[in-house]
């Protein structure tokens, strides 16, 4: 398979801007030999591969440097450290006017953006119609760019984009911007686009997107590759990240082990096959095994409850509502195990809690907690899924 894209160690740095009070002491730096370490960087040691046919999503946070990474692919800056290689004819829709003069009418610039992209004069007398037909401007396409809105700006530009059907298609958020039937025959053309073979390289926010139009993504953080992989599963690890960053773990109170109280000696997530895991695929089935110490040999009452990332509670159960006697295993230790069959919680990040309660079910005196990690490729939304079936009433 053809490589259109090669990515090497690329860094990107700026010099900082300096103050009026900092720039004596920056010159001295100079004059000392140090006056290269004033430089923020913007990316660092990025390594990616792009092959034909595939399509591939940029994520994270705003400020990471998503928008820089591909200007750098596009060629609109260069990197400050290592190699790229393009062997492929791209376009880019990653600045929104880029490439237009916006004193010219939109059809006026269908010609000029077009030339730049490569296309001959006759290639674009012959998709002229076509283009115009896309952008779905109507008689504004004889206004100048000017009097624009920036969603016109969108359509027009990759109305463009889809008479030169490129080998790679770059493209910043711009699914983002414009009404929703031009996002819908965006979506449609990028679609059959990847059908027939074409390449995608996609920075986004959204990440139905990302996992609707690309089959692997990149997440960057602080400048550098935070995670690659299937776009499924770098996006639940994003937006777990999120949930994290919204909503921070608050430690709960625990008993020490020699306090003479009812605590939690041990807890563990197993799979069907009894083995310890952190990281569940869908489908799947999740045994918490927790040991209860007891003080005075009375069988303590277990509590075991999942609560997401972001602080959201999903289920929680004590072994007295559900009537169950704890397994003695030894003098002052209690076993429980509770077995969720094929679990319906949606893919993300999860805190799995046990509680060790009073033999009368009255007080909690200590917890404990494991995070896990539920993944699985479905676009679903929310935190459990319901068992559903679309009713179709014939005709």
């Amino acid at each position: 398979m053809k490589k259109l894209l090669q990515l090497d160690n690329i860094g990107k740095h700026y010099p900082q801007r300096l103050t009026s009070a900092s720039k004596l002491m920056y010159l001295f730096k100079i004059l000392m030999g140090k006056g290269r370490h004033n430089q923020k960087t913007v990316l660092s040691d990025i390594n990616l591969e792009v092959k034909a046919g595939h399509s591939v999503g940029i994520i994270g946070a705003n400020g990471a440097g998503k928008s820089t990474l591909l200007k750098i692919i596009s060629g609109i800056i260069e990197p400050s450290t290592g190699d790229i290689q393009r062997n492929c004819k791209l376009a880019m829709l990653i600045e929104l006017g880029a490439g237009f003069d916006d004193s010219k009418t939109g059809y006026e610039n269908i010609f000029i953006k077009s030339q730049l992209l490569g296309m001959t004069r006759a290639e674009v007398k012959k998709h002229l119609n076509s283009i115009i037909e896309f952008s779905g401007l109507g008689e504004n396409i004889h206004n100048p760019v000017r009097h624009y809105s920036s969603g016109m700006v969108v359509r027009l530009g990759f109305s463009i984009c889809t008479a030169i059907s490129p080998e790679l298609l770059i493209t910043d958020e711009v699914l983002a911007v414009g009404d929703e039937s031009f996002q819908k025959r965006c979506i449609r053309w990028i679609d059959n686009y990847l059908k027939n073979g074409g390449t995608l390289l996609m920075v986004s926010h959204s990440m139905y997107m990302i996992t609707r139009l690309c089959t692997s993504a990149v997440w960057i953080k602080d400048g550098t590759i935070h995670m690659q992989g299937d776009s499924h599963e770098v996006t639940q690890g994003y937006m777990s990240w999120h949930q994290e960053r919204r909503n921070p773990r608050r430690q709960l109170p625990s008993a020490a082990a020699d306090a003479g109280r009812y605590h939690v000696k041990s807890l563990r997530c197993l799979d069907a096959d009894d083995e310890e895991q952190t990281w569940l695929r869908l489908p799947a089935d999740l045994i918490v095994e927790i040991v209860l110490a007891s003080p005075d040999d009375r069988p303590p009452v277990a509590g075991i409850s999942i609560v997401r990332a972001d602080r959201v509670a999903v289920y929680g159960v004590t072994s007295d509502q559900d009537k169950v006697t704890a397994y003695r295993q030894a003098a002052g230790e209690y076993l429980y195990k509770l077995y969720f069959r094929d679990i319906q919680i949606l893919p993300g990040k999860y805190e799995v809690r046990a509680h060790a309660l009073d033999p009368e079910g009255m007080r909690v005196c200590d917890n404990r907690v494991i995070d896990i990690n539920i993944s699985g490729k479905t676009q679903e939304a929310g935190i459990v899924r319901l068992h559903h079936e679309w009713v179709q009433e014939s005709n």
